[in-house]
């Protein structure tokens, strides 16, 4: 193709010729921006795309256009822009405390005239600063991410802009407001990022690289009076606003007054995300607005403290369900309270629910008679057949209703969640006692065949002589029957004797005819639980033959050495004079310890056992090759 053909090629073909030549990768269908998302995961040379594009819009004038847009759509920091600014209006000095930081500071007065090529290029700015982790500016230079321009420097682009009447960024639609970009958005004119466009903003804060985030909010942070004027003016552009994400070290009462104002004003989000600010409680007047959201695909929230009393709860209850979050694909809370989770769970009446992570606060114990409603309503839910992740992390405790101590979660009571052919992560990390078995976790293998994590109970007291019902016919047929698993905590009857001939024969005989070892996986983590194991040297035999050395291997015994410690030493402050001590504590806490020890040894006895089955094999090569 000559070049005046190429010239004369449509504008949009310029702009896909411009983006293959940034991020690489091939759109289908067509879509400039939505392929840009994509390409950030591919591994390509995204530098040399930055020269090339920069290269062919000096040669081909057709291609200037599309090439600048592309180049110029997303910026991490606007000091990328100084270099627009006459020399000798900034300098570049290094940063005290990061060495690879460059801080841009201007050191005199601008005029009009030396903003020309910077308002030039801000125009087409239309994404500042790296979004959380979806998508960042990585197909610039490594040097240009450690720009950093100064709180003068952006109160003086901020001076000029205001005494013209125009805005330092007119497109920008999405903003990522870090530490870096806090001084322009918090001057006396944010609306120079916060302007109509506006789409997606995410707001970043922290005094320091230790600052950590408080239970409660305080009465007054510093700083409080520029995020308040902030917050006024983005609640302007919340009708409008898709996604809205926060995440602040320290805030205040009236800071979080303000962003449920925002939160409340918001008409058409698609995600809404605070769950990282654990000390940004949502209230149930913002959770009540945000539950009848047409929109909403992903919501991320905590709530810590006791504003969902019982009425307020039964306010929630009060909505529609068939019509609240109708369209959530994406939900992650933090309560304290596995009964709002379980008010919240009942009301999601979206069929296309991917992905539910529910976590109780750590401390704050569940009373076992709310963990039955909590599993019904998850039995329940309409999204079932297309959840990818299904979480939930807490402890119960029983109470003197609990007379007959607690219901073991089911099989029967997990049965209807296998109807999801796509999960891939389902991580009940409750502490609750289970009662399942090898029919029902090969039934998973079968209706999950996409798994990569499964963590079934978390630590829970359990007498010594209770032995599972799950085998190890269940645990070879997960290890064959997932090839993708990387995590895997489960209760199960170690005794070897119980296993099977025939399916030791199986799994010897097939890992022999396979000399690559493709049979056998990597696993990051398994978590034994409270198995109890005698011969560690057989376990780590079979392990050896379904895994290749495990990253980290943990069991529960330590915690049940505790407990069994603990509860002797309540029974002698509850007793006084009266006590009798336990004679059978001593060796029950040993008994615990041992198995502790033994399950903590798994790694390298399975590494060791895999070194000497390699020697073995190449010496029997060596003595065919010899014999041959």
């Amino acid at each position: 193709m000559g070049l005046s053909t190429y010239e004369r090629l449509p504008a949009q073909v310029h702009e896909l010729v411009c983006c293959s030549l940034m991020y690489g990768g091939q759109p289908e269908p067509f879509d400039v921006v939505e392929w840009y998302r994509r390409s950030q995961d591919q591994s390509i040379d995204r530098h040399a795309g930055v020269h090339a594009v920069a290269a062919l819009s000096r040669t081909c004038r057709a291609s200037h256009g599309p090439a600048v847009k592309i180049i110029w759509r997303c910026i991490p920091d606007v000091a990328l822009l100084f270099h627009t600014l006459p020399r000798e209006c900034y300098e570049i000095k290094g940063h005290e405390e990061d060495r690879q930081r460059l801080n841009f500071e201007i050191i005199r007065q601008l005029e009009v005239a030396d903003l020309t090529r910077f308002r030039f290029y801000a125009a087409r700015v239309t994404e500042l600063g790296v979004w959380a982790h979806t998508y960042n500016c990585n197909h610039l230079p490594s040097s240009a991410m450690c720009y950093v321009a100064t709180r003068k420097s952006l109160q003086e682009l901020g001076r000029v802009a205001t005494a013209n009447g125009w805005r330092l960024f007119p497109n920008v639609h999405t903003l990522a407001c870090t530490d870096t970009l806090l001084p322009v958005c918090t001057s006396p004119q944010p609306s120079h990022l916060l302007g109509p466009q506006l789409r997606k903003f995410q707001f970043q804060r922290h005094n320091s690289p230790y600052s950590r985030s408080f239970e409660h909010p305080h009465a007054h942070v510093t700083g409080e009076e520029d995020i308040m004027q902030m917050l006024g003016v983005l609640q302007l552009r919340a009708p409008e606003l898709q996604k809205l994400s926060i995440d602040m070290a320290d805030i205040s009462h009236p800071i979080v007054a303000a962003f449920y104002s925002v939160v409340l004003s918001c008409q058409n989000p698609v995600s809404l995300n605070y769950g990282d600010s654990h000390n940004f409680h949502i209230t149930p007047a913002a959770l009540r607005h945000i539950a009848c959201l047409p929109l909403l695909e992903k919501l991320s929230f905590s709530s810590k403290d006791d504003s969902f009393t019982v009425e307020e709860l039964k306010a929630f209850n009060q909505l529609p369900r068939s019509k609240t979050f109708p369209r959530l694909l994406h939900a992650e809370i933090e309560l304290r309270d596995l009964a709002v989770a379980t008010v919240f769970v009942r009301h999601i009446s979206s069929p296309l629910l991917r992905v539910l992570d529910i976590i109780i606060e750590d401390g704050h114990g569940v009373p076992y008679k709310e963990v039955f409603p909590f599993f019904r309503a998850l039995r329940k839910l309409p999204g079932i057949p297309s959840l990818h992740s299904l979480g939930a992390q807490f402890n119960a405790y029983c109470t003197e209703e609990d007379k007959d101590g607690p219901q073991p979660i089911s099989c029967a009571m997990l049965r209807p969640l296998l109807a999801s052919p796509y999960m891939s992560s389902f991580e009940f990390r409750v502490g609750c006692p289970f009662r399942l078995n090898d029919a029902f976790l090969e039934d998973m293998v079968r209706a999950w065949p996409r798994i990569t994590i499964l963590r079934l109970g978390e630590y829970y007291p359990t007498s010594l002589d209770y032995t599972p019902e799950v085998t190890w016919n269940a645990i070879i047929t997960m290890a064959r029957g997932w090839p993708r698993l990387k995590e895997l905590s489960v209760a199960f009857d170690a005794d070897v004797s119980r296993v099977p001939p025939s399916r030791l024969r199986e799994l010897r005989e097939s890992n022999r005819a396979d000399p690559a070892g493709n049979a056998l996986h990597d696993m990051d983590f398994m978590s034994f639980m409270l198995t109890k194991i005698d011969d560690e040297m057989a376990v780590a035999t079979i392990l050896s033959e379904l895994f290749s050395p495990l990253a980290e291997a943990y069991s529960c015994w330590e915690s049940q050495a505790q407990e069994e410690e603990n509860d002797e030493r309540l029974r002698m402050e509850e007793e006084g004079d009266a006590f009798v001590p336990d004679p059978g504590v001593e060796a029950r806490v040993a008994l615990c310890l041992t198995y502790a020890d033994r399950w903590s040894s798994m790694c390298d006895l399975m590494e060791q056992i895999i070194l000497i089955r390699r020697q073995e094999e190449n010496w029997q090569s060596a003595i065919q090759a010899s014999t041959g």
